[in-house]
């Protein structure tokens, strides 16, 4: 460290297996399938815990070397900019779309300063 710096960086977690949940600040998430079309990157995600808040806030993607954010597609089934987080003990499932990659590496979900993974 150089005297003066701070650093902060996130907790490292174990990378999850498809289907595992995990409680990531207030919020309940998982990822359950991770599928690669020639249109992009599809992940179905399940939420729930924070009625309202957006589908598509947190999540990303690293494939290729590169963190990508989702692209909003609106499509049958898929979260869009739209989409939130349903009230009460509702579990939200939908389809987070990434651009096309060659190689997902795993896709990430960051809120409260935490940050899970999962690898296809």
């Amino acid at each position: 460290n150089v005297t003066g710096v701070q650093t902060c960086a996130l907790p490292i977690f174990p990378v999850l297996a498809l289907g595992d949940d995990a409680l990531i600040g207030d919020m309940t998430v998982s990822v359950d399938a991770i599928e690669s079309t020639p249109d992009g990157v599809a992940v179905e995600v399940s939420m729930s815990g924070v009625p309202g808040e957006s589908a598509l806030a947190g999540w990303t993607l690293l494939g290729d070397g590169e963190l990508l954010e989702p692209v909003g597609a609106v499509s049958d089934g898929a979260c869009d900019r739209t989409t939130t987080v349903p009230a009460d003990t509702e579990v939200l499932h939908c389809v987070v779309r990434f651009p096309a990659v060659d190689t997902t590496q795993y896709v990430a979900y960051q809120r409260g300063g935490e940050l899970r993974r999962w690898a296809p």
